[in-house]
């Protein structure tokens, strides 16, 4: 994976999972267990920003931040603990 892959922010663990922000190539869910898994990957394909801070967790939902938008990912409506 070229530096346009790696991973510039600190994970986050919540909810049993930790997630790992990558500059361009997407958030991966990951397991927090000894046992590695992936269980998810995510990407915004529209977007093409850097992606270089933390991501945080506000009332269940997950909040990503680029060098340009600000995302918040989550069910409307619903407020469950990630």
């Amino acid at each position: 994976m070229d530096a346009a892959g790696s991973v510039y922010a600190s994970a986050l663990t919540a909810g049993g999972k930790l997630y790992a922000v990558t500059r361009h190539h997407g958030t991966f869910v990951i397991a927090a267990k000894p046992t590695f898994e992936v269980l998810a990957h995510n990407v915004f394909k529209s977007d093409e920003s850097d992606f270089n801070a933390s991501p945080a967790v506000s009332s269940g939902r997950l909040l990503l931040c680029s060098d340009q938008p600000l995302y918040c990912v989550g069910v409307a409506g619903k407020r469950k603990e990630l």
